[in-house]
């Protein structure tokens, strides 16, 4: 059996290194023949020149393809029978594939998703995100999955586009279409890896929220300026969750200027309170409910506990920013 790493890399020169060594030293190539293809998406680093070291095929990109689009070439040019998508900014426990891919030798699994834990950099964003990791998992069933195999895509006559670029999170689709065919998904928390750049500092918690408000504007108007709901996934609570927070933080925001400065700035206190104060407690709330109700005690999740709310506003307030400006710009982030 041959396993086809489809390795996606978007200005991954710090990280590139050490999740191709953890991806080349794993023990499932003791078992089974492997292909690693690293997909250089739009770089503007030095990851191209880096990956080219390795023993693995690169194909390089001036423009960024997107997340989706970047598998979806990386799998046209793959010929192994299970594929697997990787993150050039993740590192990978040696037993990672190999734990994933026994759950496929059930002919009633029809993907596997495994651990995912934070790159420890010794900030306290890298422990809050460790914490909010680990209180997710409590209880987890799966609902995605990074392991698939080919003869199931083929089933489902995807063609070489097997993750839809219209849809954020498009692995949800394509592991709903797995199901679709009878099959289960599965969960290995034994296989452990390690996603580095999303959460060690506020300025990149803004930046996801940015690109996330981009995308979702996009999920509602087309690039001709009219208003569709068929880029958003059916059921999808989340995004219409954080619709309604935008929304909401958009609102408060033009009423505090409104107020404020009809009034002669006599609501401006009564402003920052409904544009900080009050959401800030809300998250804080949040936070404690998602402890309780998984049955933890708060003191284990302390990092969660009092940093949620500060991460989620940051967050936020990049949405709102990156949603205005995809109204105003039209132009697609690349993640």
């Amino acid at each position: 059996m041959k396993i086809s790493v489809i390795v996606i890399a978007y200005n991954c020169e710090e990280t590139i290194r050490k999740s191709l060594d953890s991806l080349l030293a794993q023990t499932a190539w003791m078992k089974y023949e492997k292909e690693i293809i690293v997909v250089v998406n739009g770089c503007s680093d030095s990851t191209e020149t880096i990956a080219r070291k390795f023993p693995v095929q690169v194909l390089a990109f001036q423009k960024p393809l997107g997340h989706a689009g970047a598998i979806n070439v990386g799998y046209a040019k793959s010929t192994g029978d299970i594929i697997f998508p990787a993150f050039g900014d993740g590192c990978y426990a040696d037993n990672f594939i190999e734990l994933c891919v026994s759950h496929l030798l059930d002919p009633s699994v029809g993907s596997c998703y495994g651990f995912e834990l934070q790159w420890t950099d010794g900030s306290v964003l890298s422990k809050f995100l460790d914490e909010d990791k680990q209180l997710r998992k409590i209880n987890y069933k799966p609902f995605s999955g990074w392991f698939f195999r080919r003869i199931d895509l083929q089933k489902l006559n995807l063609g070489t586009e097997i993750y839809d670029p219209k849809i954020v999170g498009p692995d949800l689709k394509l592991a709903n279409q797995i199901k679709s065919l009878g099959y289960t998904l599965s969960w290995e928390p034994r296989a452990k890896y390690w996603i580095g750049k999303d959460y060690n500092s506020f300025r990149k918690v803004f930046a996801k929220g940015f690109n996330m408000g981009s995308k979702l504007f996009y999920q509602l108007w087309d690039s001709k300026g009219k208003f569709t709901r068929k880029n958003i996934y059916p059921f999808n609570r989340m995004f219409y969750f954080r619709i309604a927070l935008v929304l909401g933080y958009l609102s408060f925001l033009v009423g505090y200027i409104v107020l404020g400065t009809g009034f002669g700035g006599f609501y401006y206190p009564l402003g920052l309170c409904g544009i900080l104060v009050l959401p800030y407690m809300g998250f804080r709330v949040l936070a404690l409910y998602d402890v309780r109700k998984k049955g933890q005690r708060v003191s284990s999740f302390r990092s969660y506990v009092r940093l949620f709310p500060m991460v989620q506003l940051v967050r936020y307030f990049g949405m709102a920013v990156g949603f205005i400006q995809a109204i105003f710009v039209r132009r697609r982030v690349p993640y």
